[in-house]
């Protein structure tokens, strides 16, 4: 037997009994610190990257809009209508089925005097022709919707408007030719409305929802002054099993425009506390079991003292397993705790795979504490059968 695990038998249960509490507390402590802090690191971290993702969606809106506008303004079409006002090209083209068919709710050409040469706005929902809005009447040459540095110079983005946020693409107009000349502007508009933030919803496969600013309810607009454009994202606990992500979105002037909000469940948090309470709850349980069972033998100081040795003797030896094993779990706590720390070159599917195996080494080490325990049980219902 080692000699760390010798002891004068009229002492063992008082040095035992420090040894276990000592034990079982040192493992909460470190798991509350360490283990749990790293939880909530991944945690927000796999927030963040939920916020970005609804961001990405939005963006890629944007992007196919201004794809689509840019492919129109570069037909040689659109430019002869510029040039010569051929109000034949339009008729032929914009007819009520492109609208739905490309999703449009406004098309405007902007000559390079700010002047508006064709002009339609269209409500999908009712499929009808509605009117323009008036702020598009107001823009001049000099705003940077119309203003481009080149044939290759677009304006994507949002734009706030008293019908709902609009998605809009400005691109410049010009022939199909290489140096072509820069006749006016193509403006495409698409509303963010909320049945289309309901899609960017099913995309992400995540809750959003989005708010204009001025607009925002007042239980949330304490986020805003948290949100700038060195910090476009904020992280909010709301409860334990809950944290919301709140980003803003400027329009194409710079100024905010939106206040998008991601509602992320804590399954990772959660996941992690379950296991370190599991762990922590089954080591407290067979240390106090332990613990008993010396405290029993010693009170019933009348066995023989073979009897009584050869109990004390199995009990130490338990106890040297109790110990082994308390190294043993270090290691896949140390597992752990490295995937947590390598999150992000690990991603978090592969942390959440390491954890998850690691759990597993733990369990399968805390049934062997159970078997040990059983026979220390048995022992000490045969030991006290004499009585």
């Amino acid at each position: 037997m080692p000699a760390s695990c010798t002891f004068d038998p009229t002492r063992s249960p008082l040095i035992s009994s420090k040894a276990v509490i000592t034990f079982v507390l040192t493992n909460y402590i470190t798991s509350e610190i360490i283990f749990l802090n790293n939880y909530n690191e991944l945690e927000k971290k796999n927030a963040y990257q939920n916020v970005n993702r609804v961001l990405s969606a939005l963006e890629d809106d944007i992007s196919d809009l201004s794809s689509l506008t840019h492919d129109w303004a570069m037909w040689d079409e659109p430019y002869e209508f510029i040039k010569e006002e051929n109000e034949k090209f339009i008729k032929s083209v914009f007819v009520d089925d492109t609208f739905i068919d490309c999703g449009l709710n406004l098309v405007i050409y902007y000559d390079n005097r700010g002047r508006i040469i064709y002009s339609k706005a269209f409500d999908l929902e009712k499929k009808e022709e509605v009117p323009i809005p008036q702020i598009f009447y107001k823009i001049n040459q000099n705003d940077p919707l119309l203003n481009h540095a080149d044939r290759e110079d677009s304006l994507n983005g949002i734009i706030l408007l008293p019908e709902a946020p609009m998605l809009i693409s400005s691109t410049p107009i010009s022939s199909g030719k290489e140096n072509g000349e820069i006749l006016g502007t193509l403006v495409f508009g698409r509303y963010l409305y909320k049945e289309d933030v309901e899609v960017l919803a099913e995309k992400t496969h995540l809750p959003v929802k989005v708010y204009e600013f001025g607009e925002i309810p007042d239980e949330i607009d304490y986020v805003v002054p948290h949100l700038s454009e060195e910090s476009p994202i904020f992280l909010e606990t709301l409860e334990r099993d809950s944290m919301a992500g709140f980003a803003m979105v400027n329009d194409i002037y710079g100024k905010p425009a939106l206040l998008l909000r991601v509602d992320v469940p804590r399954n990772i948090y959660n996941e992690g506390q379950a296991t370190i309470t599991y762990f922590l709850l089954v080591l407290t349980g067979i240390s106090l079991i332990f613990v008993l069972i010396f405290w029993i033998l010693f009170k019933k100081y009348v066995i023989s003292e073979e009897i009584q040795r050869e109990a004390i003797e199995q009990l130490v030896t338990n106890l040297c397993q109790f110990d082994s094993s308390a190294d043993r779990l270090r290691n896949p706590l140390a597992v752990i705790m490295s995937a947590l720390e390598l999150r992000d070159e690990l991603g978090t599917e592969k942390v959440l795979e390491t954890i998850d195996k690691q759990v597993k080494r733990i369990k399968d080490e805390l049934d062997e504490l159970r078997k040990e325990e059983l026979k220390t049980y048995n022992l000490t219902k045969d030991v006290l059968k004499d009585f």
